[in-house]
């Protein structure tokens, strides 16, 4: 509690939880690498409240990626590019809870496909 500007106790006010900032990119790079991550033998997962993004390493275990990572992947499942699926649970470290599988369409599959065969592929490199 706190007082106002004539000494009457007022309660404390409650900021809403912002969700956490993140980045978009149209870099075509960064999304056919994450695409790629996405339909290799370890997938994307979403975990928590904050939907922060994991690698499943395994049956059982995940690992966290990096920020950019995570961005693009919460980028592709806002545009529809990768969905969710159903929960498991997995464990990162001594922490384990339920995860949300990132799924990777066919239509997104052929779509990665093709940018991989475009012979302006290599024009999108940048470094």
């Amino acid at each position: 509690m706190s007082e106002d500007l004539f000494g009457n106790e007022v309660p404390d006010e409650q900021t809403p939880a912002k969700p956490p900032m993140r980045s978009t990119t149209n870099d075509m790079n960064v999304i056919a690498d994450v695409l790629r991550a996405a339909c290799s033998s370890e997938p994307y997962v979403l975990v928590g409240p904050g939907q922060r993004v994991y690698r499943r390493v395994d049956k059982a275990t995940m690992r966290p990626v990096a920020r950019w990572e995570d961005s693009a992947v919460h980028q592709m499942v806002k545009s529809g590019l990768l969905s969710l699926g159903g929960q498991h649970l997995l464990r990162s470290g001594a922490v384990q809870g339920r995860a949300t599988s990132v799924l990777v369409p066919s239509s997104t599959r052929s779509k990665l496909k093709r940018w991989e065969n475009l012979s302006n592929l290599q024009s999108w490199r940048t470094g």
